[in-house]
């Protein structure tokens, strides 16, 4: 009889497997068409049912942080070009300007750079040249130049010149002092001009004002800022 009910309990329950059918076995394992269950592949991004919004796929925990492009410095400002160190051919307010350069003077009436022109009975000390500081009659200098290196040029600073007297159109008694002339034009008045020292500003003005007219072979005369309204010879500036 207990043989009888075990029987009877195993045919009930295939009986009831076969009403199911194959679908209640194949649910909860993973299909053969299911194209996502042995790819690998990442799933698309989900919709939020409650915004709508699509979520962004997660980022890769080994991902780099893009990039950002370097930031170059602001230029440097413009210093200008570099002071020459070369003397040669220097008018005297440019070697006046310069601090490895020393100017100097030959006596016109009875040169030593020259000597074989002779001398005569007068004193009329003009530009001669030029010179490192190295070379010059200065006391750190060699004493190779020829020629009149006044104390002030070894400085430099500028000559004394009120009790200078004009020789000439281009010079007075006295290195490193010129004649200055009113503005005005035709030959330079030489009963009007005064002794003026040679300096580094002589030939700078930083202003716009028009300095006016000069005799011939003079130009307007400067201080480092503006124009003084004389005129000094050309070569100053030369």
């Amino acid at each position: 009889m207990k043989l009888a009910r075990h029987t009877l309990a195993s045919f009930v329950t295939v009986a009831f497997a076969a009403l199911l059918g194959p679908t209640a076995c194949n649910d909860s394992m993973p299909r053969d068409d299911d194209p996502l269950a042995d790819s690998g592949t990442t799933a698309p991004p989900t919709t939020t049912p409650d915004s709508g919004t699509t979520a962004p796929p997660a980022t890769p925990p080994d991902a780099a942080p893009p990039s950002v492009p370097p930031v170059s410095p602001p230029p440097e400002p413009d210093a200008g070009p570099p002071p020459t160190r070369s003397c040669a051919g220097l008018g005297p307010a440019a070697c006046l300007a310069n601090v490895a350069c020393v100017p100097t003077f030959d006596d016109a009436c009875c040169p030593s750079c020259r000597p074989s022109a002779g001398c005569a009975d007068c004193t009329n000390p003009t530009y001669e040249a030029c010179v490192p500081l190295t070379a010059s009659r200065c006391p750190m200098g060699s004493s190779m130049a020829c020629g009149i290196t006044p104390p002030w040029g070894c400085g430099p600073a500028a000559p004394t010149c009120e009790d200078s007297h004009v020789v000439d159109v281009d010079s007075c008694d006295r290195a490193g002092c010129v004649p200055g002339y009113p503005s005005g034009e035709g030959e330079p008045p030489i009963d009007a001009a005064v002794c003026v020292p040679i300096t580094a500003d002589s030939c700078t003005a930083a202003c716009r004002l028009d300095p006016g007219p000069c005799p011939d072979g003079t130009l307007p005369e400067g201080d480092g800022s503006c124009y003084t309204g004389r005129c000094i010879p050309r070569f100053v500036c030369g």
